[in-house]
């Protein structure tokens, strides 16, 4: 299977870094001007983060909507407090925040990020146990459920949850070390 990239140079990208560039400004296919760096960190994570998760709404898109969300979930999470350096197991104060955003059991929440966090971000898929199953859903007004030993998980909802956290906490973006991407350049020939 073959990818259309909007450009065609693999010379273009994004760079965080703060020194002046030519100002090239590439364009799309149609001749539009295309310039993800105009603007406040704001709109930056708008167009970035925010927007792109607009155009995942196919029944097919929970896997791809939940991959695309733990990073950013996570970063939440570690500017909050929530994530240190230490490692967490069952009962760390994570997964009681996770629970608290997600409505659900801390014991749950605990089950839902190492099965599907930790599974789809290293392995590209869920972690398979045999005392739960798990099925992804696009109805119901929950984000994540037990019934017995079954876990429904509604990455859709879970979707809305997460982008009105980040999206309320803009400063978390302005962290030193993973700064987010300032300007557009071109890599010299």
């Amino acid at each position: 299977m073959k990818f259309k990239l909007p450009f065609n140079n693999w010379g273009r990208g994004y760079s965080t870094s703060t020194a002046p560039t030519s100002g090239f400004k590439p364009k799309d296919k149609k001749g539009a001007s295309f310039n993800p760096v105009d603007g406040s960190i704001i709109e930056r994570v708008e167009q970035w983060y925010l927007k792109p998760f607009e155009r995942l709404n196919s029944p097919n898109d929970g896997f791809a909507i939940l991959t695309l969300l733990f990073p950013l979930y996570e970063r939440y999470l570690k500017w909050k407090g929530y994530i240190g350096e230490e490692d967490f197991t069952k009962g760390h104060k994570v997964f009681k925040a996770v629970g608290k955003h997600l409505s659900v059991d801390p014991d749950d929440s605990f089950i839902f990020w190492n099965r599907y966090r930790n599974g789809l971000l290293h392995h590209a898929a869920p972690k398979a146990y045999t005392d739960t199953t798990f099925a992804i859903v696009r109805i119901g007004d929950f984000c994540i459920k037990r019934e017995g030993n079954h876990l429904w998980v509604n990455p859709f909802k879970i979707r809305d949850v997460v982008l009105s956290l980040v999206q309320d906490s803009r400063d978390m973006w302005k962290d030193p070390d993973y700064p987010i991407p300032s300007e557009f350049v071109e890599y010299p020939k």
